[in-house]
């Protein structure tokens, strides 16, 4: 084994590497902006029944 293919064996795992944490960061954003858009539909749907129900009394 020469040197040249060690060290594109281990440039080959670092960008792996790299890009996977990369997609990794922008997936965890991406479900944590789904979970803070999910909990601001809800909460609003909630407060709108919730004066549905004072209206109602």
């Amino acid at each position: 084994m020469d040197v040249t293919d060690l060290n594109s064996m281990v440039l080959l795992a670092a960008f792996t590497a790299i890009f996977f944490y990369i997609l990794y960061c922008v997936v965890r954003a991406a479900v944590r902006r789904g979970i803070i858009d999910a909990h601001e539909y809800l909460g609003s749907d909630r407060e709108s029944d919730a004066d549905e129900n004072q209206r109602k009394s």
